[in-house]
């Protein structure tokens, strides 16, 4: 377990490439002592997926380590600012991956997606872009935080298709919005209440693309270990094929002081 501010965490993650992919593009890094949890999936050629999604998961944790330096002393990171941070470290990310796209052929193209979540007794607060999954777990519900800024997602919103119909349709996984492909971000800012007990998943469309929701939530339910559930919700996601590269972070609030 460890502590950040007034909130207590306990964290787990892990990633691996699946059955299908030859290695794995996706991307992981945790600040406990921060409360900062980032996921990142590359997209792009060759060795460009690898790449924008290291970035994006270095850079952000670098800046926010940088600006969360005084978080030790007990120093809350709080409201609007925490806000304007986190978009800002996913915004440097993107200068970064969008920078040596166009000066280096080799990565022509690449692009990640994202999903950068902080968490204080204030609450979460996260910065998305793309298909990767930011999921709550309380009281034997699971829900999902994120929408999916995909060509089937924006179909199913329009009313054109069912998310039925959408699901393994014609450009059903085409990101809409990703890290690096353009100078412009337009991320979705979320931002929840915490409870003692809430259980968080990041994830990559590598475990949300095998394992449905019924699936998740039954594994999730099942025991306190999260470094267990980690690695039964990769043993899974593989069980159904492991079609992608697979990455899970969870998150519990252990204890909030107010």
């Amino acid at each position: 377990m460890q502590a950040s501010s007034s909130i207590t965490l306990d964290i787990a993650c892990g990633s691996d490439t699946g059955k299908v992919r030859s290695r794995n593009e996706d991307h992981i890094r945790i600040l406990p002592e921060h409360g900062l949890a980032v996921l990142s999936d590359g997209m792009g050629g060759h060795k460009a997926g690898d790449v924008a999604s290291r970035v994006a998961v270095d850079e952000i944790a670098e800046h926010w380590g940088n600006l969360c330096a005084d978080i030790e002393s007990g120093v809350r990171i709080t409201g609007s600012k925490r806000s304007d941070d986190l978009l800002t470290a996913v915004s440097l990310a993107n200068e970064q991956i969008h920078s040596l796209s166009k000066s280096n052929p080799e990565f022509q193209g690449m692009g990640a997606t994202v999903i950068a979540a902080h968490f204080n007794a204030d609450g979460l607060c996260a910065v998305h872009l793309g298909d990767s999954r930011l999921y709550r777990f309380r009281r034997g519900r699971l829900q999902q935080l994120t929408n999916d800024h995909t060509h089937a997602q924006e179909s199913v919103r329009l009313g054109l298709m069912s998310a039925e119909e959408a699901k393994g349709g014609y450009g059903w996984n085409l990101l809409l919005k990703a890290l690096g492909v353009d100078t412009v971000l337009e991320p979705d800012l979320i931002a929840a209440q915490l409870e003692k007990n809430d259980l968080f998943l990041l994830a990559s469309d590598g475990l949300t693309d095998a394992l449905g929701d019924d699936e998740i939530r039954t594994r999730l339910s099942l025991g306190d270990n999260l470094a267990d559930s980690v690695e039964d919700l990769i043993d899974l996601a593989n069980e159904n094929g492991g079609p992608d590269n697979i990455s899970v972070i969870l998150v519990r609030i252990v204890s909030i002081d107010d």
